[in-house]
Order: structure tokens, then sequence, then C-alpha cells
């Protein structure tokens, strides 16, 4: 995206080598006044102490220095990836039934409204948005956290999901390419 490729198809240009070659030269043109980081609190720690004037940082971390700790973070949702986690049940699994009586409880659009009293990682189910909103304040500290997730409506359109197929065919070639680029840093 930095280097003018559209939301839609960063991952068809990406799926060239010419893409990937687009992408290290973007990071080669930031990598002078980059700070990279190692563990998740570390980006806020950075953006606190004026290391750094922003930084990638994971959405629930920022959401809950906002939320818990009043701290004064902006989050722009531009060019987000999303990623997406995924429930389970392997065929022929011990306790299936018991498993699948999990995975309904857990996917059911109440315990996905649910976990956000507690962390501003969006609900993967839309109909526990409508749960949130009509519970405003959601958080449990009575704060609104509508504006901390990072999958509403209206900052979708700016988001990138992340696609898990292309990262299994082209993932072990591009994490080589960035940790020898990373060692020549």
């Amino acid at each position: 995206m930095a280097d003018g490729v559209a939301i839609r198809d960063v991952y068809k240009v990406m799926s060239t080598d010419a893409g990937i070659d687009r992408a290290f030269a973007k990071l080669d043109g930031i990598k002078d006044h980059a700070v990279f980081w190692n563990y998740g609190d570390e980006p806020l720690e950075l953006v606190r102490s004026g290391d750094v004037s922003m930084s990638i940082a994971y959405s629930g971390r920022v959401g809950a220095a906002v939320l818990s700790q009043n701290e004064n973070f902006v989050t722009i949702w531009d060019g987000q990836v999303l990623e997406e986690e995924w429930l389970v049940l392997l065929k022929d699994a011990p306790n299936a039934e018991e498993a699948k009586r999990f995975l309904v409880h857990a996917s059911a659009p109440a315990q996905q409204a649910r976990q956000a009293k507690y962390i501003s990682n969006g609900p993967m189910r839309a109909s526990a948005f409508d749960i949130m909103r009509a519970g405003e304040p959601w958080f449990h500290n009575g704060k609104d956290i509508m504006g901390h997730m990072p999958n509403r409506p209206e900052v979708m359109p700016r988001t990138i999901v992340a696609n898990p197929e292309w990262w299994s065919d082209y993932g072990i070639t591009v994490d080589e390419r960035y940790t020898a680029w990373m060692n020549s840093y």
C-alpha cells in the first residue's frame, strides 16, 4: 500500500517477484528511520518515551492502554492488517461432542460480544456488534469500546484482511528474505 497498491490488489501484487521487490524497496526506503520491536508492550513504551512518533501495535494492547489506563494513544486504522483466528475440531477427536458444545458456545454472538467487555479485539461475528451497540457503553469500566474495535464496519473498507492461503504459499520465502534483510540492518 505504501507504494500505491490498492487494498484489494495487495495479495495479487505480492504474489509476484516484482511485488515482493516493491515491498522490500519500500522497506529499504525507511530502514534508517525505523525502530523494530520484539514484544507486545514495546511499541507503546517506544511511543510513550518519545523514542518514536508512531508505531504498529496490537489493537488489544492499545485499547487496554486507552480504556483501562487512560493513555492518550490515537489509533490510525487505515491499512491495518486484520488477522482472523479459527476454532477447529479434528476428525475423530476424543471428546468430540463436548468439543462441539464448546465450539457452539464460543462462537455464539453473545460470547463474541462478551469478550469485548475486557479486550478490544473485534468479534469475528458481525452480529456481536448489535449486542455491543445495544449495551453501550460496553467495556467493563463503562467506557465506549466501539471506537477501538478493529473490525467495525466503518474501518473494514480501509483494512487488509490477512490471507492465510497466501501466507501458506509464500510465507516461508518472504520470511527468509525478511530475515536476511533484517540481518543486513
